[in-house]
């Protein structure tokens, strides 16, 4: 009753004492930890709620050169609440990526993070899946599905078509000499690069098209690109919308929730994020369920070589690869430290 009293009672002074208090004592509490860690090693001093935020300049490649010029190969760097240890010579880690897929000690994988969580790729996949069984299963069908000799078949095909629809679009562009026999152009390789990568690592992976390089055709010639208008403009926002979910991992990852949601800039850069992340999952959402649609209506029938498909039919009897008894080969032990936890590399 006594602290209810308190509150009612409460006037502007003692609300401002109240929160610089509050404010002092996360300060204390803040520089306690880092002062107290364990296996200190070189790096920016950070701030309260910021960290070493105040480093970022908006090249995270960038960032990362400067902090090893300055405080060498192996530092230390606090962002979105976590201590970051910062390897910068192969040697480091080798053994972290070892190429054995049913031996695999270590897990090359992000730290958690509450925003990546947000991003929806936390807790899945490769990358940012911090569970080590989970990691690992994924892992081997993962390795199953690329280096199975039909996928490969169909990486070849599909370089080889998409290659030849680039050399169309610059033909088309160019222009020839007067005796008609050879042709010229003067362009942007790298641009043109970034989006037959971005159409040829959909391809192979989802066995759908995407037409950025249809795309960026348009913008360059008055002869439009012979694919539907409204299936290029909606594959040229799957394939940005990839890039800004990519892009935005480093603002997930390292700026904290305060920051996202409250600070004026940020935050509409992390909300226009959100709505590029909600595009992309309800269209990987359609695309899986078609492909399932497909898969089940093809019975008797040769099925995509593409690593979704492999995906989907992976411990099923249309998998190739397929064994009734899954015992070990499947889910081999996991490799435990010393006090019997997996181990995992952040």
């Amino acid at each position: 009753m006594s602290l209810h009293k308190y509150f009612e009672n409460l006037n502007f002074v003692n609300c401002f004492h109240l929160v610089i208090f509050t404010f002092l004592f996360y300060v204390f509490q803040f520089y306690y930890k880092y002062f107290t860690r364990p296996n200190k090693l070189p790096g920016p001093f950070p701030f309260p709620i910021i960290e070493c935020a105040y480093c970022f300049r908006g090249d995270i490649k960038q960032l990362f050169i400067l902090l090893n010029k300055k405080y060498g190969d192996i530092y230390e760097i606090q962002l979105g609440g976590l201590r970051r240890i910062v390897l910068s010579r192969p040697e480091y880690i080798e053994k972290f990526f070892n190429n054995s897929i049913k031996h695999a000690i270590f897990m090359p994988t992000a730290p958690y993070s509450q925003g990546v969580k947000e991003l929806r790729k936390s807790g899945k996949g490769l990358l940012s899946n911090v569970d080590f069984k989970s990691w690992k299963f994924a892992r081997r069908l993962f390795s199953r599905a690329i280096l199975s000799p039909s996928f490969n078949n169909e990486t070849i095909k599909w370089t080889k078509l998409l290659f030849e629809e680039l050399e169309g679009y610059w033909k088309s562009l160019g222009s020839i000499d007067s005796d008609c026999k050879e042709w010229s152009l003067e362009t942007d390789f790298s641009k043109w690069a970034h989006r037959f990568t971005n159409d040829m690592i959909i391809v192979v992976t989802t066995g759908e098209r995407s037409y950025s390089m249809g795309s960026y055709y348009n913008t360059l010639s008055p002869i439009k690109a012979s694919y539907p208008d409204a299936l290029i403009e909606d594959s040229d926002r799957f394939v940005r919308g990839i890039n800004k979910i990519v892009a935005g991992v480093t603002i997930f990852s390292f700026l904290g929730p305060f920051i996202r949601h409250y600070v004026p800039f940020i935050r509409g850069k992390a909300n226009e994020i959100l709505k590029h992340r909600d595009f992309v999952f309800d269209k990987l959402d359609l695309i899986i369920k078609k492909r399932r649609q497909e898969i089940d209506a093809m019975q008797n029938k040769d099925l995509k070589n593409d690593m979704l498909t492999s995906l989907i039919i992976a411990n099923t009897e249309r998998d190739v690869n397929y064994k009734k008894t899954v015992g070990e080969e499947i889910f081999p032990p996991t490799v435990q430290a010393r006090n019997n936890a997996p181990l995992r590399v952040n």
